[in-house]
């Protein structure tokens, strides 16, 4: 597999206007839900982390573009691309299937974002994943094959539960955290945009894609089995790439739900020669900034890459464990560069 790099970050979440601030934002720890005007059935209000900057009634793809937009004008900038002669591929991370599903979402999200953020895309040549989070993972996965070609690509996620049909959907659910869903997770959103480039690329390079790959979860089996399978075939996928060394920086994506923090914990037993109490430390950036759906990976991402530029990274490798509602379970090592 080709060498693979990012040279540039953007993004945009309730915790800064660009990359930079949403890193330092979200490490400084400063997640601080806010009522809405949106109600659950019995009528109170609603809490979601939202941002600032946009309006409280502005929803669905509008809302999502107003995100995307500046973080995908960001990354490009940053990658020194601005002038770039050639369209570019842009592989995009959007929400799983829900009740505020738009048939634009795929190439008429893209043609829209491109247009608002002022980036010449290469429509034909782009890909959208429908798998929540891990879809930044599959990103990277093509990202990285992509990496002999001379163009860079883009790769990205973006998503926002704020949604008259979504946060009271979750609320049903018993999926919000609250005083009766005590297992639930704070909705959040964002959006977060990576160039990726090989090894020809002559600009700076803040990080290295180690590696990134996508596993489906078997089908339940009696007394749980095959609960945590996926997670464990990458880990030990991740593992071989760490030559069978404990994993010294990991940031899985649970969010409080019982499911995922459960099948993190068998991961973590079958695999406890990776995993190490005393050696490995774990960040749950859903803690610092809630669930961001998926937006949550390539926030990750952007946050790692900041971690190496400003120097507060922990360990000079970084590996980030994902979920979707579905059966996909994704991850990917992050070296700095």
């Amino acid at each position: 597999m080709n060498d693979a790099f990012v040279v540039g970050v953007g993004a945009t979440s309730p915790f800064g206007l660009d990359a930079r601030q949403c890193a330092l934002v979200a490490r400084a720890n400063k997640l601080t839900p806010r009522p809405s005007e949106l109600r659950d059935a019995k009528g109170f209000r609603l809490a979601d982390v939202r941002a600032q900057s946009l309006p409280d009634d502005l929803y669905g793809i509008e809302r999502m573009l107003a995100l995307a937009a500046p973080a995908l004008r960001e990354a490009v900038d940053d990658a020194g691309l601005a002038d770039f002669d050639r369209p570019l591929p842009l592989f995009l991370a959007l929400p799983e299937i829900r009740p505020d599903d738009d048939p634009r979402f795929g190439r008429a999200f893209v043609e829209a974002l491109a247009a608002a953020a002022k980036v010449d895309i290469d429509f034909a040549g782009s890909l959208f994943f429908r798998a929540g989070a891990v879809g930044i993972a599959a990103a990277l996965d093509r990202a990285r094959a992509h990496a002999s070609d001379p163009r860079p690509v883009i790769v990205g996620g973006v998503d926002s539960y704020h949604h008259p049909a979504v946060l009271p959907w979750l609320d049903r659910e018993k999926r919000l955290l609250s005083a009766t869903a005590h297992d639930g997770f704070i909705a959040s959103e964002g959006a977060a945009m990576a160039v990726i480039a090989g090894a020809r690329h002559k600009g700076p390079r803040f990080a290295k894609v180690a590696d990134a790959a996508v596993a489906v979860q078997p089908d339940p089996e009696p007394n749980d089995v095959k609960n945590g399978e996926a997670f464990c075939e990458l880990a030990r996928r991740m593992g071989l790439v760490n030559a069978g060394r404990p994993f010294q920086w990991t940031l899985p994506d649970v969010n409080g739900e019982h499911h995922r923090v459960n099948e993190l914990m068998i991961m973590k037993i079958r695999n406890d020669d990776l995993f190490s109490p005393d050696d490995t430390i774990e960040e749950r950036l859903a803690d610092q900034t809630g669930d961001s759906g998926a937006a949550s990976g390539a926030l990750a991402l952007s946050y790692l890459t900041y971690a190496y530029r400003l120097g507060f990274a922990p360990a000079d490798r970084a590996l980030v464990m994902l979920s979707a509602e579905g059966r996909e379970r994704g991850s990917f090592l992050l070296d700095k560069a």
